[in-house]
């Protein structure tokens, strides 16, 4: 018959080895998955800037195939900046409204 002392000491034991395994899986799981979400905030910022570069290089051609097309047909300087700001704030105006309430697609 084993003194009931011992056999607590033993399950004591036991269970804080559980405990302490439970708790470094548990700070496993919470590293790996911080590591996740810097990982896919890394990867969202590179979507946004990649975004950027091509919404910039399409009003660039835009601008670019209005501006010279306006100074073959002779127009003067002055006409062709208006008609670009025009151009431009159409294309923020047309934005805005297909975003709505959404910031992040605004803000791009």
């Amino acid at each position: 018959m084993r003194p009931s002392g011992a056999c607590e000491s033993s399950n004591g034991t036991t269970s804080r080895r559980e405990g302490a395994l439970e708790a470094e899986d548990e700070m496993r799981r919470k590293e790996e998955g911080e590591g996740m979400a810097e990982a896919e905030v890394e990867v969202a910022n590179w979507r946004l800037l990649a975004r950027r570069i091509r919404d910039w290089n399409e009003e660039w051609w835009i601008l670019r195939r209005l501006t010279f097309s306006d100074l073959a047909e002779g127009a003067h300087w002055g006409v062709v900046l208006m008609s670009l700001s025009r151009s431009l704030r159409s294309n923020g105006a047309a934005r805005a409204r297909s975003c709505g309430s959404d910031l992040r697609c605004r803000q791009r």
